[in-house]
């Protein structure tokens, strides 16, 4: 009885998902007693097929629209919480940290493993088609994340996520040193990069979301650049605040999103990203 059994009961599931090549992994990687939470009732398809859907067989439904993958060790009850203060107020869940050394086993094919060493490596989180930079901006964002790879060693990994298989995603960050890229769902995989590793979130102009902090509160160190540049909704009243403006209408909320139109970055824009890219780089490698 309870919540658990009545989300997870077969008149919420009455089809079994088909077998796909990823029920290995999530079998190896998810311990049973792992607390598993879902903020949303959203698509949750594998990457390859969006009709291919995705069941917990632990999980806890909060009444709040936003995904979160760890719950906390405060949140669990009778918890003896003993964190290390990490900078930023950065929290890392021990489930966290058990998925991460199942992972970790899992890639290596060893049964028993610790967390894996981060490679000293920056990853791109890049975008084509809906909501991604016009061809000028990601050229000088590439540019200076070359740049700064090169300063502290380090290589650089542009990814596009959209047609990689489940393990490709994972495998494409679990050793990443830093990880950068536009809002949008392709950051779900920043909670497979290691504990100590960076995430810098840029975020459209107008456009303001929390999802995710910390690595959708994996326990990353978290940083986040809000373009300046200034790109208005064409529908939008004079001297009405943006916030109003996407509460009211979905077209508003659409576009200050930046899902169809190509996004631009501004002189300045790109001096607060190589300040943060040095921020995030000097704080892993220190972790290493």
């Amino acid at each position: 009885g309870g919540l658990l059994s009545t989300i997870t009961a077969n008149a919420t599931h009455p089809i079994p998902p088909p077998a796909t090549h990823s029920d290995h992994m999530l079998d190896a990687v998810l311990d049973p007693e792992t607390r598993v939470v879902v903020g949303s009732v959203m698509d949750l398809g594998y990457a390859e097929s969006r009709a291919k859907p995705t069941c917990f067989r632990t999980a806890i439904y909060p009444a709040f629209l936003k995904s979160r993958y760890f719950v906390t060790d405060e949140e669990v009850p009778g918890a003896m919480v003993r964190q290390t203060p990490r900078k930023g107020g950065v929290k890392l869940p021990s489930d966290a940290v058990k998925m991460r050394r199942a992972l970790n086993g899992f890639l290596t094919d060893r049964k028993s493993a610790g967390e894996v060493e981060m490679a000293k490596r920056i990853v791109y989180f890049a975008r084509r088609g809906r909501r991604c930079f016009n061809a000028e901006t990601d050229e000088k964002l590439e540019g200076i994340l070359a740049n700064t790879a090169s300063k502290h060693g380090m290589e650089l990994s542009t990814v596009f996520f959209d047609k990689k298989t489940f393990k490709e995603q994972v495998e494409s960050v679990w050793d990443a040193t830093v990880g950068i890229g536009l809002h949008g769902a392709n950051l779900v995989n920043t909670m497979f990069m290691p504990s100590s590793a960076s995430l810098i979130e840029i975020m459209p102009y107008g456009f303001s979301h929390d999802m995710y902090v910390g690595g959708s509160g994996s326990g990353l160190y978290y940083l986040r650049h809000d373009i300046t540049e200034v790109e208005e909704y064409p529908g939008k009243k004079p001297g009405q605040p943006i916030k109003e403006c996407i509460r009211g209408s979905n077209e508003c909320k659409v576009f200050y999103r930046g899902d169809y139109r190509k996004l631009v970055m501004n002189g300045e824009d790109l001096k607060g990203i190589q300040t943060l890219l040095d921020d995030a780089a000097n704080v892993a490698l220190g972790a290493r």
